[in-house]
């Protein structure tokens, strides 16, 4: 079996830090041929067990909900979570915590934090984060994230 270079795992402790909470980032998809923009906070996590950092999204409306359940902002990783990554390998791997009712394809929420940020450093910074390289061209960028990242999010501990 080949060794994980998985940012996070099931049971894995991370620390959260969701500080920008004046900007969220609007996640478009459609979903039961409904047309769907739901808005997320990002922020960043720290998982000290495997020493690696990576990217965390939140559901603006679950972020008081969040915060009771971990008030110390220290996340247990279980099945209530979902993540994107890049590839197989499950390098880049970013966390998402929401309403697991909804059904957004993973590349929705890289191509809202470009949209969101509008470019900005702080967005590519984020999207290089999440194991993408920004280039010149925006447009080819979110072909090939979305040609890689056409797959909705997965749920921690189902296979």
């Amino acid at each position: 079996m080949a060794e994980s270079v998985s940012t996070v795992e099931l049971g894995d402790e991370i620390t959260v830090e969701v500080s920008d909470q004046s900007m969220s980032i609007p996640v478009r998809f459609s979903q039961n041929r409904q047309e769907k923009v739901v808005d997320y906070y990002s922020g960043t996590f720290t998982n000290a067990s495997r020493n690696e950092t990576g990217v965390f999204f939140v559901q603006v409306k679950l972020l008081p909900k969040l915060l009771e359940r971990f008030p110390t902002k220290v996340v247990k990783i279980d099945d209530t979570f979902q993540y994107g990554q890049k590839d197989k390998t499950g390098a880049n791997r970013w966390v998402v915590f929401h309403d697991r009712a909804l059904k957004p394809f993973q590349h929705r929420f890289v191509d809202g934090l470009g949209k969101g940020y509008q470019f900005s450093q702080t967005g590519l910074e984020v999207i290089s984060k999440m194991g993408f390289t920004p280039g010149e061209d925006g447009g080819k960028l979110f072909e090939e994230i979305s040609r890689r990242l056409g797959q909705y999010l997965y749920t921690f501990g189902e296979t």
